[in-house]
């Protein structure tokens, strides 16, 4: 079993958490992701991005204008996220990026295990945002399905629940460079050569 440094993980939640709080209001969740990437207690690799990314998404579904309290919701993602152990993309079968996607539409919509079709559109696009890391196989990359993971969960909830949040038009990963273990190199959307 993988584990990780708890005192170390704890310091990368608060990061997030008190990065998202503090965020400017712009409902730009790729920007926010990558600036909080980029902070030294956030690893390359590691199971706060399974939080990460439903944090990034809440912040800018609430800048955008949805009717929700940020701190109410950034402490249920954490509590939520932190139940996921690490490596789980490989162990479970089951990304954490997607899963908090999941996560992050259960939130926003209040969905329960009797609620209908909260409860579906959230299972949805956990499945549909698996299914778009899963084209790029492995090794991992939590940056790389990070992004994928977030820009899917943005067109989602655009199409499906009217929240308009913001992306840039094209994605670069700063962090190719760091990841020399397992980054696919130009197979990857966001790497600075691709032809994407």
């Amino acid at each position: 079993m993988i584990t990780v440094d708890p005192i170390k993980y704890q310091l990368a939640l608060e990061t997030i958490y008190d990065s998202c709080l503090n965020s400017e209001k712009k409902a730009d969740p790729i920007s926010l992701a990558r600036s909080i990437m980029e902070k030294p207690e956030i690893n390359l690799h590691g199971p706060e991005h399974h939080v990460l990314v439903g944090a990034v998404l809440l912040t800018a579904a609430i800048h955008s204008g949805s009717a929700l309290d940020l701190a109410e919701t950034l402490d249920e993602i954490l509590e939520r996220g932190k139940a996921l152990p690490p490596a789980i993309c490989g162990l479970w079968g089951c990304c954490g990026a997607a899963v908090s996607n999941g996560v992050f539409l259960s939130i926003l919509l209040k969905a329960t295990p009797y609620s209908k079709d909260e409860r579906r559109s959230a299972q949805t696009l956990t499945a549909e945002s698996l299914m778009e890391i899963a084209k790029f196989g492995g090794p991992r990359c939590c940056k790389r399905e990070s992004f994928t993971a977030i820009l899917h969960a943005t067109e989602f909830v655009r199409v499906n629940h009217g929240i308009q949040m913001t992306v840039p038009n094209h994605l670069t990963c700063p962090f190719s460079e760091r990841n020399k273990s397992t980054c696919i190199g130009i197979q990857c959307p966001y790497n600075k050569n691709s032809q994407k």
